[in-house]
Protein backbone atom coordinates (compact mmCIF):
# COMPACT_ATOMS: atom_id res chain seq x y z
CA UNK A 1 0.00 0.00 0.00
CA UNK A 2 2.77 2.27 1.03
CA UNK A 3 4.45 1.43 -2.53
CA UNK A 4 1.31 1.97 -4.61
CA UNK A 5 1.56 5.78 -2.50
CA UNK A 6 4.62 6.81 -3.08
CA UNK A 7 4.23 5.70 -7.16
CA UNK A 8 1.13 8.36 -7.09
CA UNK A 9 2.73 11.71 -5.48
CA UNK A 10 5.66 10.34 -7.78
CA UNK A 11 3.32 10.49 -10.92
CA UNK A 12 1.80 13.20 -9.59
CA UNK A 13 4.65 15.18 -9.21
CA UNK A 14 6.48 14.32 -12.04
CA UNK A 15 3.35 15.77 -13.71
CA UNK A 16 3.84 19.21 -11.85
CA UNK A 17 7.22 19.51 -12.54
CA UNK A 18 7.80 18.70 -16.28
CA UNK A 19 4.00 20.19 -17.63
CA UNK A 20 0.84 18.84 -19.23
CA UNK A 21 1.68 18.06 -22.98
CA UNK A 22 0.02 20.62 -25.03
CA UNK A 23 -2.75 19.32 -27.47
CA UNK A 24 -1.30 19.35 -30.77
CA UNK A 25 -3.61 20.69 -33.79
CA UNK A 26 -2.99 19.83 -37.63
CA UNK A 27 -5.22 18.78 -40.59
CA UNK A 28 -7.95 21.05 -42.34
CA UNK A 29 -10.28 23.59 -40.57
CA UNK A 30 -13.45 22.88 -42.96
CA UNK A 31 -15.92 25.28 -40.82
CA UNK A 32 -15.44 29.04 -39.24
CA UNK A 33 -12.73 28.08 -36.66
CA UNK A 34 -11.44 30.81 -33.32
CA UNK A 35 -8.11 30.48 -31.95
CA UNK A 36 -7.19 31.96 -28.53
CA UNK A 37 -4.86 31.27 -25.77
CA UNK A 38 -1.68 29.07 -26.89
CA UNK A 39 -2.09 26.86 -29.54
CA UNK A 40 0.31 24.08 -30.52
CA UNK A 41 0.57 22.74 -33.76
CA UNK A 42 2.60 19.89 -35.15
CA UNK A 43 1.48 19.74 -38.94
CA UNK A 44 0.16 21.27 -41.85
CA UNK A 45 -3.22 23.45 -40.51
CA UNK A 46 -5.50 24.11 -43.88
CA UNK A 47 -8.08 26.80 -43.63
CA UNK A 48 -11.13 25.83 -46.30
CA UNK A 49 -11.98 27.54 -48.88
CA UNK A 50 -15.52 28.54 -47.24
CA UNK A 51 -14.33 28.52 -43.79
CA UNK A 52 -12.60 31.56 -41.48
CA UNK A 53 -10.35 31.34 -38.60
CA UNK A 54 -10.24 33.45 -36.56
CA UNK A 55 -7.15 34.13 -34.32
CA UNK A 56 -7.65 36.06 -30.83
CA UNK A 57 -5.57 39.31 -29.37
CA UNK A 58 -3.23 37.67 -27.50
CA UNK A 59 -2.53 33.95 -29.06
CA UNK A 60 0.29 32.51 -29.15
CA UNK A 61 0.95 29.82 -31.59
CA UNK A 62 4.10 27.49 -31.27
CA UNK A 63 4.54 25.55 -34.49
CA UNK A 64 6.52 22.26 -33.46
CA UNK A 65 10.12 22.69 -35.11
CA UNK A 66 11.03 20.55 -38.23
CA UNK A 67 8.07 18.34 -37.88
CA UNK A 68 4.87 17.70 -39.90
CA UNK A 69 2.32 14.67 -39.24
CA UNK A 70 0.67 15.27 -42.36
CA UNK A 71 3.65 14.95 -44.33
CA UNK A 72 1.65 17.65 -47.10
CA UNK A 73 2.11 21.09 -48.06
CA UNK A 74 4.93 22.62 -50.06
CA UNK A 75 7.33 20.72 -47.38
CA UNK A 76 6.74 17.71 -46.29
CA UNK A 77 9.08 18.35 -43.51
CA UNK A 78 7.69 21.61 -42.05
CA UNK A 79 4.60 22.81 -40.85
CA UNK A 80 2.74 25.33 -42.83
CA UNK A 81 0.00 27.07 -42.28
CA UNK A 82 -2.16 27.51 -45.60
CA UNK A 83 -5.01 29.84 -45.96
CA UNK A 84 -7.38 28.89 -49.61
CA UNK A 85 -10.27 30.60 -47.13
CA UNK A 86 -9.74 33.53 -45.05
CA UNK A 87 -7.69 34.56 -41.96
CA UNK A 88 -8.34 37.02 -39.55
CA UNK A 89 -5.73 37.82 -37.07
CA UNK A 90 -5.90 40.64 -35.58
CA UNK A 91 -3.92 41.23 -32.47
CA UNK A 92 -4.20 44.55 -30.06
CA UNK A 93 -0.96 46.95 -30.27
CA UNK A 94 -0.22 46.67 -26.92
CA UNK A 95 0.33 43.99 -24.83
CA UNK A 96 -1.56 41.39 -27.39
CA UNK A 97 -0.01 40.83 -30.30
CA UNK A 98 -0.58 37.42 -32.13
CA UNK A 99 2.58 35.59 -32.47
CA UNK A 100 3.15 32.95 -34.56
CA UNK A 101 6.75 31.22 -33.53
CA UNK A 102 8.56 28.12 -32.95
CA UNK A 103 7.99 25.69 -30.25
CA UNK A 104 12.20 24.83 -29.81
CA UNK A 105 13.57 25.64 -26.72
CA UNK A 106 16.51 26.86 -29.04
CA UNK A 107 14.70 28.81 -31.48
CA UNK A 108 16.40 28.58 -35.16
CA UNK A 109 15.21 29.92 -38.63
CA UNK A 110 13.49 27.62 -40.89
CA UNK A 111 11.75 25.88 -37.87
CA UNK A 112 8.38 25.64 -39.16
CA UNK A 113 7.18 26.68 -43.12
CA UNK A 114 5.23 29.81 -42.38
CA UNK A 115 1.83 31.17 -43.39
CA UNK A 116 0.53 31.12 -47.07
CA UNK A 117 -2.77 32.99 -48.26
CA UNK A 118 -3.72 31.60 -51.25
CA UNK A 119 -7.65 32.42 -50.57
CA UNK A 120 -8.56 34.88 -53.14
CA UNK A 121 -11.98 35.13 -53.05
CA UNK A 122 -11.58 36.82 -49.02
CA UNK A 123 -9.31 39.04 -47.91
CA UNK A 124 -7.57 38.24 -45.10
CA UNK A 125 -5.94 39.90 -42.57
CA UNK A 126 -2.69 40.03 -40.07
CA UNK A 127 -2.76 42.85 -38.07
CA UNK A 128 -0.30 43.39 -34.93
CA UNK A 129 1.13 39.60 -35.18
CA UNK A 130 4.60 38.18 -34.78
CA UNK A 131 5.93 36.34 -37.65
CA UNK A 132 9.02 34.28 -36.68
CA UNK A 133 11.82 31.32 -37.52
CA UNK A 134 10.22 30.14 -40.17
CA UNK A 135 11.32 29.63 -43.83
CA UNK A 136 9.40 32.03 -45.12
CA UNK A 137 7.61 34.22 -42.70
CA UNK A 138 4.08 35.20 -44.86
CA UNK A 139 3.57 33.72 -48.32
CA UNK A 140 0.94 35.82 -50.38
CA UNK A 141 -0.15 33.40 -53.65
CA UNK A 142 -2.37 34.93 -56.08
CA UNK A 143 -3.92 36.86 -53.18
CA UNK A 144 -4.84 40.36 -51.32
CA UNK A 145 -3.89 39.79 -48.08
CA UNK A 146 -4.02 43.03 -45.30
CA UNK A 147 -0.34 42.79 -43.08
CA UNK A 148 -0.31 45.48 -41.10
CA UNK A 149 1.95 46.83 -37.57
CA UNK A 150 3.38 43.39 -38.00
CA UNK A 151 7.20 42.06 -37.51
CA UNK A 152 8.01 39.86 -39.44
CA UNK A 153 11.71 38.69 -38.40
CA UNK A 154 14.50 35.76 -38.50
CA UNK A 155 13.21 34.21 -41.06
CA UNK A 156 15.22 31.60 -42.64
CA UNK A 157 14.42 32.63 -46.72
CA UNK A 158 12.00 35.74 -47.02
CA UNK A 159 9.69 37.59 -44.42
CA UNK A 160 7.31 39.00 -46.52
CA UNK A 161 6.75 36.63 -50.28
CA UNK A 162 4.06 38.04 -52.92
CA UNK A 163 3.62 35.41 -55.21
CA UNK A 164 1.77 34.49 -58.73
CA UNK A 165 -0.40 38.23 -59.33
CA UNK A 166 -0.40 38.55 -55.51
CA UNK A 167 -1.52 41.88 -54.25
CA UNK A 168 -0.71 42.18 -50.80
CA UNK A 169 -1.31 45.55 -48.82
CA UNK A 170 1.57 46.05 -46.46
CA UNK A 171 1.66 49.14 -44.09
CA UNK A 172 3.65 49.83 -40.99
CA UNK A 173 5.86 46.56 -40.89
CA UNK A 174 8.70 45.71 -39.43
CA UNK A 175 10.53 43.39 -41.38
CA UNK A 176 13.71 42.35 -39.93
CA UNK A 177 16.91 39.93 -40.00
CA UNK A 178 15.49 37.64 -42.67
CA UNK A 179 17.81 35.62 -44.19
CA UNK A 180 17.66 36.60 -48.25
CA UNK A 181 15.29 39.44 -48.51
CA UNK A 182 12.94 41.51 -46.15
CA UNK A 183 9.89 41.48 -49.26
CA UNK A 184 9.54 39.18 -52.36
CA UNK A 185 7.98 39.98 -55.12
CA UNK A 186 7.50 37.77 -58.06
Amino acid sequence: MKRIFIWAIGVFGATLLLGQQPNYVSGKISKDTRWSGDVHINGDVVVARNATLTIDAGTRIFIAPHQDVTRGGTDPELTEIIILGKLVARGAERGGRILFTSAAKAQRMRDWYGIVIKGRRQQSELRNCIVEYAYKGITAYGSAPVIENCEVRFNFYIGISAEVRAKPTIRNCLILGNGVAGINCE
